[in-house]
């Protein structure tokens, strides 16, 4: 791997968190759906539990959605954290170098 491949963030960072999200909510819904058709008042608790941090904001319908958005909202913080601090990090080398 060349030097100035390792300085750069990976564009990574910008899909994984949301990946995650949506991985958890689709688990969450099939969990759900397995309560069917008898479903109890604790599923739809339990259920509502798993699709936070979206519930805290919509019902749980849209809730996915808002997870969704979380997800690439905190992947963008985190590379552009990564970033600037490489950033930081390199011009701190180089005065001391030089």
């Amino acid at each position: 791997m060349r030097n100035d491949q390792r300085k750069r963030p990976t564009i990574w960072l910008l899909f994984l968190p949301p990946a995650f999200f949506l991985v958890k909510d689709i688990i969450a819904t099939f969990v759900i759906l397995s309560y069917e058709p008898g479903i109890s008042g604790e599923a739809v608790l339990h259920y509502a539990y798993a699709l936070l941090p979206g519930t805290l904001f919509v019902v749980t319908g849209y809730a996915p959605l808002v997870n969704l958005v979380f997800g690439a909202i905190l992947g963008v913080i985190l590379y552009l954290f990564i970033t600037l601090r490489r950033r930081a990090n390199d011009g701190t080398r180089l005065e001391s170098t030089g």
